[in-house]
């Protein structure tokens, strides 16, 4: 039932995502279970696709324009059935000790009757520290 009640969210959230928002956040205000918790982030999990910064702040995420990638480097091509290869170096630029961080891949790719299309996918969620020089 819960999980039925998340993807109704989720898909309000296309057309009304302050208002799951709001919802969300009175949620997590009345019962800050760890169910609750995961029943949110799933209502959410197409706001934080979109790095929309009161989605990611539910949560406890940097916002985005407070991030760099850095030294990024990748293959130029792959085919299909091949392994992509990446690899960067992430930087944030607030001063707080500690930081919750969710890095996302997105790629575009082109569907069978031409159109590109993108997929985005999750690669980490993690407490990052700040380093002291």
């Amino acid at each position: 039932m819960r999980r039925s009640v998340a993807n109704n969210l989720n898909d309000i959230a296309k057309d009304h995502p302050h208002a799951v928002i709001t919802k969300c956040k009175s949620w997590l205000a009345e019962d800050s279970s760890i169910n609750t918790a995961r029943l949110v982030k799933h209502a959410c999990r197409s706001l934080l696709k979109q790095a929309m910064p009161d989605a990611l702040a539910l949560f406890g995420f940097l916002p985005p324009k407070q991030i760099t990638v850095v030294d990024l480097q990748a293959d130029q091509k792959v085919k299909l059935g091949e392994t992509f290869h990446f690899s960067c170096c992430v930087k944030h630029k607030n001063s707080l000790p500690l930081h919750k961080l969710r890095i996302e891949f997105a790629i575009d790719f082109m569907k069978r009757n031409g159109q590109k299309t993108r997929k985005i996918f999750q690669l980490s969620e993690s407490l990052i520290k700040k380093t002291i020089k």
